[in-house]
């Protein structure tokens, strides 16, 4: 091999091992957030249990309530929470995750980033994984979304 070659060899090298060791995008985001201490257990009393003992006109004052509490407090907040693994699926190029966490009757649905796809794919059903993710949204069903999950 000529001296050239062997330069352009080292220099594709060199690029390639600088690439492989810059985080995600979705890893930078969790770098530069601050991971909340919001409970789950306080977003399902909050936001997933619902009083059985209340009216139509109560529930929906609660309901209009619940919005404004989420978009303020919750929204696009960080959490790391450990969970039970449900399913794990493909949506298109994403990766799914349920989670159930203790025993509450109601899942997570976690989006995972690219950086734990591979991670999440080799998941078996029942195992209890810890988790960083962005909460999303709540819509008052028993189903709670974030986004930019990663496994840990």
């Amino acid at each position: 091999m000529k001296k050239s070659h062997v330069g352009l060899v080292l220099l594709i090298v060199t690029v390639i091992l600088f690439q492989a060791s810059l985080p995600f995008a979705s890893e930078e985001k969790i770098v530069d957030k601050t991971i909340s201490k919001i409970t789950y257990l306080e977003v399902y009393n909050k936001f997933i249990k619902t009083n059985p003992d209340i009216t139509s006109i109560q529930r929906e004052k609660l309901k209009q309530n619940r919005e404004q509490w989420w978009k303020e407090t919750y929204k696009d907040k960080w959490i790391r929470w450990i969970g039970e693994v449900k399913d794990v699926r493909s949506e298109g190029k994403e990766i799914i995750i349920d989670i159930r966490i203790g025993s509450s009757m109601s899942d997570l649905r976690l989006k995972v980033s690219p950086s734990s796809s591979e991670k999440s794919i080799e998941l078996d059903k029942g195992s209890q994984i810890t988790f960083i993710g962005r909460l999303n949204q709540q819509t008052g069903s028993s189903n709670l979304e974030l986004l930019d999950v990663i496994v840990e």
